[in-house]
């Protein structure tokens, strides 16, 4: 494959994967915590928090670093937050803590793949700037509403399946 393709395939996976997160994340405080709608926004702070607070950290980085090496770093350890969830749901232990801290992880993955994978545009555009941004704007959006179609199949198979399809679509970014 040439790097186009590898660019699309990490970039596609990490949009599904976010859009099985958006769903799952708020099904799994909501509707199986029970948790109050304070309770809620907490939640989803920690998603948003580490983003906001290590993005440039995480530009700085993929510079140092190469974008290449840090992005599938990232994107090694958010494959690792959906693992403990589905090791939580199978103990019967989750609880509003352990939504947080998967919240963390994900904020922080977040937060070092997003610049090292944008970083990777130019190597990869071939000069062709604008078209690599809409193609992978269209696979982006196209992927993450497939990934919200998926999630929402967890009251038919299971949330840890779900979350399994989350973890492998990581993996194979």
């Amino acid at each position: 494959m040439r790097p186009l393709h590898y660019y699309l395939v990490g970039t596609g996976t990490w949009f599904m994967a976010f859009g099985v997160q958006g769903v799952m994340f708020a099904w799994l405080v909501t509707m199986v915590l029970h948790e109050s709608p304070e309770r809620v926004g907490i939640a989803q702070m920690s998603l948003l928090l580490p983003g906001t607070l290590l993005l440039l950290f995480g530009g700085s980085y993929a510079d140092r670093f190469g974008g290449r090496r840090l992005a599938m770093l990232a994107q090694g350890v958010a494959c690792l937050a959906p693992l403990i969830l589905i090791s939580v749901l199978a103990t019967d232990s989750l609880s509003f803590g352990t939504m947080v801290g998967y919240a963390i992880l994900m904020g922080v993955a977040q937060a070092f793949v997003t610049p090292a994978r944008d970083g990777l545009l130019n190597q990869v555009a071939g000069g062709k700037v604008q078209r690599t941004v809409m193609l992978t704007s269209m696979i982006q959006f196209g992927l993450q509403v497939f990934g919200f179609i998926v999630a929402s199949q967890a009251d038919r198979f299971g949330a840890e399946i779900v979350l399994g399809v989350q973890a492998l679509v990581l993996a194979i970014g």
